[in-house]
């Protein structure tokens, strides 16, 4: 089964996350990340809301034939495509394409995990490591363990 990009929607940012399964494997669930909202004071002073602790951040190149045999992702992490594309594979066959501008959010810290291939090309990716309080919140909302 592929699951397909999400719609934008008011209520969050449209991502997909891979989860660990209860039964030690993996899979595919859309998620919405929380917006942030910057309000400006009557001094100009900008002031944001909702806004998440990283615990780090980095850019890694995939070369064009890289491919990721079955791994768990080693920290929660969000993974934003920048420049060309990936696909990620579960353990319950599901599969998914990321293109440029969409987001993965890697919780199968444990587990099975999943495989992973660049697409027809290199693939550059923004890696945002997320705290364990941000990564409980967001397997709770996603259904993982």
């Amino acid at each position: 089964m592929t699951i397909a990009p999400l719609p934008i929607d008011l209520d969050g940012a449209p991502a997909t996350a891979v989860i660990t399964t209860a039964d030690g494997g993996s899979t595919l669930v859309p998620v919405a990340l929380p917006l942030a909202r910057k309000d400006t004071d009557a001094d100009g002073k900008a002031q944001w809301h909702g806004v998440h602790p990283a615990s780090m951040w980095g850019i890694a190149h995939g070369a064009a034939t890289a491919f990721g045999d079955w791994h768990v992702s080693t920290l929660p992490a969000l993974s934003i495509v920048l420049a060309g594309g990936w696909e990620i594979e579960t353990t319950d066959g599901m599969t998914r394409q990321f293109t440029p501008g969409e987001v993965l959010v890697t919780l199968d810290n444990t587990g099975r995990g999943h495989r992973s291939r660049t697409l027809d090309g290199p693939c550059t990716s923004l890696g945002v490591w997320l705290t364990e309080e941000v990564a409980a919140s967001l397997r709770n909302a996603a259904g993982g363990l």
